[in-house]
């Protein structure tokens, strides 16, 4: 009565004459069961007839109960419903709109193009709103955001998802996401601290962090979605937004952050895979608990306006392309501009990257790296029709249909002509004006001051993660710390506890002996007094430290990329820079600004830095040429030629050897000598006639390489290279292959600019002509510098340009002239070890270089057996020829005038070297190199 007043007492009589006929056939139907059961009872014995009877009234007893539950739940259904009633009365705080006598708006809610994504497709009339799906622009969210701006009261506005078109893909989820952001900002709302929005899921997003607010809602699917905002003040729900689902609040209302607080806020609707329609008035499609007004019937005074822009002029919209070299500053300018510009669209891979990630699409890293540039971020979302770029051409061709303003931000693209026609292309229309900003050379001082102001906050990010997790680590210590001082106190515990049950055992066991027991002294626990652990000293840790700029950085103009990330990746900067240029006005372009530099010297420091760079960086698409494979073939041949006569002398040499030994262990068993031990044959030689070795010896070292006609037999079937070992034969062929090759690229390089081999660059080009690796630690060695020691002979650096130079002209009779500078070269070192020189290494093939060290004098055999009569023999003996060749200065310990070695004389170039026994070939060389 309480409940329902008069009103109910009907409906309670009606529901205790229901109960009671209810009851009545319960009893009915439980009549037939107990006569059954008496007459059972009359043929049972006492037992039985007792458990009988027990059991009926336990039956009874639960009809009874049961029928008495029921009547109650009956009288008590009108009551839970009105208290159920009234709860939701009292729930809902927001009243029903008052009368507004102000004048209204009297502007429709548009969506304009400057304020949607590129993808979004929104009608003039009606509230749709739809996207774009070619390429992967299926797996892009769009974004739209209304006229209409909430600046104070409380309004709301519809959305009602009218179309689903998911592909059953992971990546092409429907996503609904409904909110307010502020203007300028993008319509890709909860990513930032300019919106804010609901979602489908039942989440509410905001800054990127999202936090579940509706654990089990109704489906938005063909549902009308109502988001009101209230902006009343001194109101219940003041700063708060709310959502609701047919009508019927979803949520409880949610207050505004901060930053949204006193500004307008834009009704902003997101949506991939999905169409919508949107209402903003006069009348809502499904009534809300309260009445509220929608945008459209709102008060002049409580809404902002975006106008609707008129239909661009000629040129009213602008197509920037910047033209910047790259890693000076190009995506530092863009986010400036960008900025400044809010509503204008960036077209690039990165604002691609950007814009996926901002439609839930997750990246893998892995991926993502295999292309590591700022102009060109590897996509890696493992969707082909995103990561070929795809989705970024379709957008460079629909994007243009509807006019305003683009930024074309790519480095490598806006430096190369063939692409910038490419990308003026489509924008034909006469609403935009194609602008081409070259900014080369000294930025200006704000540009300056912002990069100074980003380097210093990268330090100051660097130096608060590290105080940051500095702090963290000393807070762990101290739980540590914490946690063993509370096991500490529970192991003394139990060890009280285990004494003291132990002495209650002996006490038994001493009164079951019958021995006499004195009483147990009640012993209080001793008091622990619990040490508390110091918390984290603040003063002791100090605060995060602050970054400063040192003396260089305050004089940067640009600043390298987070991570060291280029802004163009080095393959693609390789292929691409010789054809680097200007932009000009036949191009296509309505107008060309040099914002830094004028035209005249930001042209002299583009050509500078291209010819710089393309001297720096090795020629990616290089192809051998005819006259390379035909030089290569000929030197192959005559290797063959040369080190088959090289085994036939090392065969004739073992012969003799052996006869020599056959015939002295003949000789000594005639003469009864007893055989000596039985010696190796490469040292039969020894057991020659000494003064007939000794002869050959010297006239071997007497013979000028360089003067010899035919190297393969100096004299008695001799060849030049007779004693020439592995590490030799390898640096021969060395030395033919980096002449050649620094010949070869001066052919085939049709950029005079690219044309010389800086010493870094040769196993580049080495490898691109050879078709292997120039390996250094091959030859024993661990850097290409040190390569080049043991060939200086032969190649060396031009100091003038820093590019190889070779000794060899290229236009060189013979290839003879390689193994007479391989073989005096053997020999000086030779020399050398003989004087006691203890660093000279004989590169070993195969052998680490810390190895190679003591296969040194094993290297250098024939001189070595006149290390006795060095001193009887002088000076002539050491004494290197003179060579038509200037080797690079050696740095050589002192040693005694009989056993310094001379020194080559210097080349004058179209005369003969003094000194040098017999004519030589100059044409053959490239005299006055180093």
């Amino acid at each position: 009565e309480e409940a329902g007043g008069e009103a109910a007492v009907p409906d309670a009589m009606e529901a205790a004459e229901e109960a009671g006929a209810a009851e009545a056939g319960e009893a009915a139907e439980a009549t037939e069961p107990m006569e059954t059961a008496e007459a059972d009872a009359m043929e049972l014995d006492p037992a039985e007839a007792a458990e009988a009877a027990a059991a009926q009234a336990a039956a009874e007893e639960a009809a009874k109960l049961k029928a008495l539950e029921a009547e109650v739940a009956e009288s008590d259904a009108p009551k839970a419903e009105a208290a159920k009633a009234s709860a939701e009365e009292d729930k809902e705080k927001e009243r029903d709109a008052p009368a507004d006598a102000r004048p209204k708006v009297g502007e429709r809610a548009r969506f304009l193009l400057q304020d949607c994504t590129m993808n979004a497709v929104p009608a003039d009339t009606g509230g749709l709103l739809m996207a774009l799906r070619e390429g992967g622009c299926r797996f892009l969210a769009a974004g739209a955001r209304a006229s209409l701006g909430v600046r104070a009261g409380r309004y709301m506005f519809e959305v009602k998802g009218v179309e689903e078109l998911s592909e059953g893909q992971p990546a092409a989820k429907p996503i609904l996401r409904i909110g307010f952001s502020l203007r300028g900002s993008s319509p890709l709302v909860g990513d930032a601290e300019d919106s804010i929005c609901f979602d489908s899921d039942g989440f509410l997003w905001y800054n990127k962090k999202k936090t579940k607010i509706v654990q089990k809602g109704r489906p938005w699917k063909g549902a009308v979605v109502a988001v009101v905002m209230n902006l009343e003040k001194g109101g219940p729900n003041a700063g708060t937004i709310s959502l609701f689902v047919d009508g019927a609040r979803e949520t409880e209302p949610q207050r505004l952050p901060d930053p949204l607080l006193g500004q307008a806020l834009y009704p902003t609707v997101m949506f991939k895979c999905v169409s919508v329609h949107v209402n903003f008035g006069p009348a809502p499609h499904r009534p809300l608990p309260f009445q509220c007004r929608l945008l459209e019937d709102a008060a002049a005074a409580d809404v902002a306006v975006e106008q609707q822009p008129s239909s661009p002029k000629p040129g009213g919209c602008e197509v920037l392309f910047p033209v910047f070299l790259p890693d000076q500053g190009a995506f530092d300018w863009a986010d400036e501009f960008l900025e400044k510009n809010p509503r204008c669209k960036e077209l690039s891979d990165r604002a691609m990257v950007d814009w996926a990630l901002r439609s839930n699409l997750v990246r893998n890293k892995a991926l993502s790296k295999l292309e590591v540039s700022s102009d060109k971020p590897g996509m890696g979302f493992g969707l082909p029709a995103l990561d070929d770029s795809a989705a970024l051409k379709a957008v460079m061709r629909f994007a243009p249909l509807m006019p305003r303003d683009f930024l074309v931000m790519e480095v490598r693209g806006n430096l190369l002509k063939a692409d910038r026609e490419a990308a003026l292309k489509n924008f034909v229309a006469p609403a935009f004006k194609k602008v081409a900003v070259v900014m080369i050379g000294e930025p200006g001082d704000d540009f300056k001051r912002r990069t100074q102001q980003l380097v210093l906050k990268g330090k100051q990010d660097k130096l608060d993660a590290e105080h940051s997790q500095k702090r963290s680590n000393a807070e762990r210590a101290r739980q540590v710390e914490a946690m063993k001082k509370t096991q500490q106190r529970m192991a003394n515990e139990r060890k009280r506890k285990l004494e003291a049950t132990m002495r209650a055992k002996e006490r038994a066991a001493k009164i079951a002996k019958g021995e006499k027991v004195e009483d147990p002294k009640e012993e209080e626990p001793p008091k622990e007094e619990e040490e508390s652990v110091a918390p984290i000293d603040d003063e002791l840790l100090g605060p995060a430290p602050r970054a400063v700029l040192s003396e260089e950085e305050k004089q940067m103009w640009f600043r390298k990329a987070p991570g060291g990330i280029p802004d163009i990746a080095m393959p693609a900067l390789t292929s691409a820079i010789a054809k680097f240029s200007l932009p000009e006005r036949e191009e296509g372009f309505d107008e060309i600004r040099y914002q830094w530099y004028p035209k005249e010297k930001a042209t002299e420091h583009f050509n500078s830095w291209v010819r710089d760079r393309k001297k720096a960086m090795p020629m990616d698409d290089l192809q051998p040429s005819d006259w390379f494979r035909k030089k290569h073939s000929c030197w192959v041949r005559d290797m063959a030629v040369w080190q088959t006569a090289h085994k036939a002398y090392q065969a004739r040499e073992a012969k003799e050897a052996a006869e020599a030994k056959v015939a002295k262990e003949a000789r000594e068993a005639k003469e009864g000598k007893a055989l000596g031990a039985v010696k190796d044959v490469s040292k039969a030689k020894d057991d020659r006639d000494p003064t007939k070795f000794l002869e050959q010896e010297m006239k071997q070292h007497g013979l000028d390489v360089f003067a010899v006609e035919n190297i393969c037999d100096v004299g008695g079937g001799v060849p030049l290279f007779a004693e020439f070992g592995l590490g030799d034969w390898a640096l021969l062929s060395l030395r033919y292959e980096l002449h050649l090759v620094v010949h070869a690229l001066r052919r085939d390089c049709p950029d005079p600019d690219r044309r010389g081999i800086r010493v870094e660059q040769m196993p580049f080009y080495y490898s691109k002509y050879f078709k292997k690796p120039l390996a250094t630690k091959s030859f024993g060695f661990d850097t290409m510098e040190a390569v080049l020691e043991y060939i200086e002979d032969t190649i060396g650096v031009d100091p003038s340009t820093g590019d190889l130079e070779s000794f060899v002209a290229e236009d060189h009779t013979s290839n003879d002239i390689f193994v007479k500078l391989a073989e005096e070269s053997r020999r000086f070192r030779q020399r050398r070890v003989l004087t006691g020189e203890e660093n000279v290494l004989m590169p070993a093939i195969g052998i680490a270089p810390a190895t190679a060290i003591g296969k040194a004098k094993a290297l250098a055999t024939p001189l070595l057996t006149l290390a006795p009569l060095a001193p009887k023999l002088g000076s002539t003996a050491l004494a290197r020829p003179s060579l038509p060749l200037a080797p690079k200065k050696v740095i050589r310990p002192t040693l005694p005038a009989t056993l310094v070695p001379t020194m080559p004389t210097p080349l004058v170039p179209g005369k003969i070297v003094a000194g040098a026994p017999g004519p030589t070939p100059i044409k053959t060389l490239r005299p006055g190199l180093l």
